[in-house]
């Protein structure tokens, strides 16, 4: 399975962001614990509203503070985070801001609209075998062995993700579970299902109730779904209602 690992170490947002060798760079500022409430108006240009100031609290309940861009904001606080933002700011439908209390700057009724979401199961399986992630949990030994294994070469178990096994099955048309309803794939080769193959349990620490049993995990996730959600404006620190 490609994974973003490089040299036994998994690349993400913290590592690219706040790992040692970029967090002391002088173009690079990082607040901690810091909650955006809205973003705010700066003027027009060329007839379209220009937002260039952040508004956020350091910490729920904290004093509202602002930060100015030069040149552009990006906005990248998740499907759900995002048009949370949007509609605090005033950019939305109309209808809805002003039941709130809302000024609209920007009428754009699709914010906030058509959220999907990927449904899955996970699925257990009991095995015989203890080479599993279960026992790297159980066994304080075990775990220290794979650590030191891993500082010191960059190999050993520790280095894979939890799920190194994937697979994309797309359902028969003939299966005749769409009831005459269109395909909701993106294409005729597009799959409908995924499996994602996992060797035990992720969870740490681990269920209580498991005792010594060891486990083979696939996890089944619908990858077209048709169901549609919206979500509401509510204040900038609560949560938002679907």
């Amino acid at each position: 399975m490609v994974s973003t690992i490089g040299k036994g170490v998994r690349s993400s947002s913290a590592t690219s962001y706040l790992g040692p060798q970029f967090i002391e760079r002088r173009n690079l500022h990082v607040l901690l614990h810091a909650q955006v409430a809205r973003l705010l108006r700066a003027g027009s240009s060329r007839g379209k509203h220009e937002f260039k100031t952040v508004e956020f609290t350091e910490g729920v309940g904290g004093p509202r503070r602002t930060v100015k861009a030069r040149k552009e904001i990006i906005l990248s606080a998740g499907s759900i985070g995002s048009p949370h933002i949007l509609l605090n700011s005033g950019i939305g439908d109309n209808a809805e801001l002003s039941r709130v209390g809302i000024k609209t700057l920007v009428h754009l009724p699709s914010v906030g609209k058509n959220l999907s979401d990927h449904p899955f199961v996970v699925n257990q399986w009991v095995v015989n075998s203890t080479n599993t992630f279960e026992t790297i949990n159980r066994n304080a030994t075990v775990a220290a062995r794979d650590l030191q294994q891993w500082s010191e070469t960059k190999m050993g178990p520790l280095v894979d993700g939890t799920f190194n096994h994937a697979g994309w099955i797309r359902v028969p048309r003939s299966a005749g579970i769409f009831g005459g309803l269109l395909d909701p794939a993106a294409g005729p080769n597009t799959a409908h299902v995924e499996f994602v193959i996992s060797n035990g349990l992720s969870h740490v620490p681990l269920p209580t109730n498991i005792g010594n049993m060891s486990f083979f995990v696939i996890s089944t996730a619908v990858l077209t779904p048709v169901s549609r959600t919206s979500s509401s404006t509510c204040p900038p620190f609560s949560t938002l209602a679907l």
